[in-house]
């Protein structure tokens, strides 16, 4: 049977996916492919309009959500922990993303590449390292942004912010950046693929 999926074997697939009887690699739940154990979802189908990740799961594989072009609503549970590389990109149809309580990284700008409708990534309060400002994902303190959604067009950091983590804001395309005069560090693409603005970040490095 099948041992191994390439990160996108099963990609842009709308229907269902089954899983036969005996297979000791993967399983299917409510259609969509998860490992044997049911604690990564590897594939979700690209049909569905709104998606329940099952309950059981800790991590959203890589390109798991890739593609899935009329997904409008997408709940994550408790329990989920990780997300990985470019896990919902060209996801166009998706508002907003709320991470739960066990959430513990993973997620930048990289992560949801081409969601254009992307405007907001909320945490649950009871989570210990992440908080949302303004709809941007922060580090609990809101010292550090790691997470930019790609359909905002202005981006104000708070005061007390001193860093801008990797990949954060890469591909979003703001018309309106504001900058802390507390920030201290830029990390490596943080503004990446923002071609309106790059020569001017660049300049503003360290504040």
């Amino acid at each position: 049977g099948i041992r191994d999926i390439g990160v996108t074997g099963v990609q842009t697939c709308a229907l269902p996916i089954l899983v036969a009887a005996g297979n000791t690699a993967f399983r299917a739940t409510d259609g969509i492919l998860l490992d044997a154990g049911g604690t990564v979802l590897v594939q979700a189908p690209a049909g569905r309009t709104s998606i329940v990740v099952p309950a059981g799961v800790v991590e959203l594989a890589t390109y798991s959500f890739m593609g899935c072009e009329k997904l409008a609503s997408l709940t994550i549970p408790e329990g989920v922990a990780r997300i990985g590389y470019q896990t919902f990109n060209v996801c166009t149809s998706l508002t907003s993303l709320v991470l739960p309580a066990t959430y513990e990284g993973g997620l930048s700008a990289d992560s949801y590449q081409g969601c254009s409708s992307l405007v907001s990534i909320g945490v649950s309060p009871a989570n210990p390292w992440y908080t949302s400002v303004a709809g941007s994902l922060y580090n609990k303190a809101v010292t550090e942004l790691y997470a930019v959604p790609t359909g905002l067009t202005t981006l104000v950091v708070p005061s007390g912010v001193t860093a801008i983590g990797y990949a954060a804001a890469s591909g979003v395309r703001l018309a309106t950046i504001a900058l802390p005069a507390s920030l201290r560090r830029i990390d490596a693409r943080a503004f990446a693929r923002s071609e309106e603005h790059t020569s001017e970040l660049q300049s503003r490095q360290y504040l």
